[in-house]
């Protein structure tokens, strides 16, 4: 075990690190798999695949709980102005109590019912497409299946379904006081217009339950059902549209053999994580990858290094599918599992074979696209031209 920190000069925000992404992660992979920067008040960076595993086993100590002066959380910088992503941001028998209620509504059988009603709107969507001369991945197609299928499933079906979505995102980042503030009294109102109705969705059937959950525990759980449901598998689904316009050869596969697709979207999501990594907060001294950990102290696990980790995945940047399955970190490991994992995984596969039965020519204008401002959190394009024909 070393007393004296391996310290880096690295900022997960950064434009440098944005521009040299995986260039510097597999660098730290190889020579420093923890280490600590005192960027945004100081925090350990883990990029191997085994020690961030070691580290989201350990729930005991590596906790995902906001503290009571705001800090602590899944992300850094901390914001103690953020409303808390419910469960994501509990733990132990308070994270349990959510998860036992919410877990029914995502296991695989339920999530398998849903598969008509996406195709529905995936055929819909695409229908209205097809004959553009181009339109935006993200917006137009990515982001509107998710906000239509998954938000519908939560709750959320409405007219301003986009800006509760857009509201979610921002109050999520770096919001102000009165930000935050206005968000919160809007998903209060939302709920609260809900009570009474007769159950249909996954909200109405959470205020219809056993389950005393209170007004800002509401809050908590419409911001991660929303922010669960939508960005991220919208991020995943134009990975895989950009993926499968570079290589041309696993196209052609997945347009002859459909039923490789479920494959593809398994290692569309290992080799492109749209998020980053989220973080823990060590709740006690510990030691991780002969470093020593103090109590307090902030650590951000990489998935989307652990993802490329050649020791764990054989040529890990290449996709593979006939690779041997091991599970990737996207969707996390242990208690704070994903809970819409196999929402995100119907989805995409639905999306990906319908795309590519009805545009099996198109294009992507990467050149026109734009990428988040930076990849410290949210790994992702904002925006991607898709040209559906030559």
């Amino acid at each position: 075990m070393s007393t004296t920190k391996t310290v880096i000069e690295f900022d997960h925000h950064s434009q440098e690190f944005k521009a040299t992404r995986d260039e510097t992660l597999r660098g730290l992979r190889e020579t420093t798999p923890i280490a600590w920067t005192n960027a945004h008040g100081g925090y350990w960076f883990i990029t191997s695949y085994a020690l961030i595993t070691e580290v989201l086993r350990n729930s005991a100590v590596f906790r995902s709980e906001r503290l009571p002066d705001g800090g602590g959380g899944i992300t850094i910088p901390e914001n103690k102005f953020k409303p808390s992503v419910l469960p994501g941001e509990l733990d132990g028998i308070a994270h349990d109590r959510f998860r036992q209620a919410l877990n029914p509504f995502f296991a695989k059988p339920k999530v398998t019912e849903l598969t008509e009603a996406i195709e529905k709107i995936m055929d819909d969507l695409l229908d209205a497409l097809v004959d553009r001369d181009r339109f935006d991945a993200v917006s137009e197609l990515a982001q509107a299946l998710t906000v239509r299928a998954a938000l519908r499933y939560v709750g959320i079906d409405t007219d301003d379904a986009w800006s509760f979505f857009e509201d979610c995102t921002h109050v999520r980042e770096q919001p102000t006081s009165d930000e935050a503030a206005a968000v919160i009294a809007r998903i209060k109102a939302f709920v609260d217009a809900k009570r009474g109705e007769e159950p249909k969705d996954v909200l109405g059937f959470l205020l219809a339950g056993p389950e005393p959950f209170t007004d800002d525990e509401f809050v908590g759980i419409v911001i991660g059902l929303v922010l669960g449901a939508v960005r991220t598998t919208a991020d995943t689904l134009v990975h895989g549209l950009d993926v499968f316009d570079q290589d041309r050869e696993l196209r052609a596969r997945l347009i002859a053999e459909p039923e490789a697709t479920t494959a593809a979207v398994e290692e569309v999501l290992r080799t492109h994580s749209p998020t980053l990594g989220l973080a823990r907060t060590a709740m006690a001294d510990a030691v991780v990858g002969g470093q020593q950990i103090r109590q307090g102290d902030r650590l951000l696990m990489a998935y989307h290094s652990g993802n490329l980790d050649d020791a764990n995945f054989p040529n890990a940047a290449t996709i593979d599918l006939e690779r041997k399955r091991s599970p990737h970190l996207t969707f996390g490991r242990g208690s704070h599992f994903c809970l819409g994992n196999w929402l995100a995984r119907l989805e995409l596969r639905i999306a990906f074979q319908k795309i590519l039965e009805r545009m099996p020519d198109y294009t992507v204008d990467r050149a026109a696209g734009e990428y988040t401002e930076t990849v410290g959190l949210r790994n992702a394009w904002e925006k991607l031209p898709l040209v559906p024909r030559p």
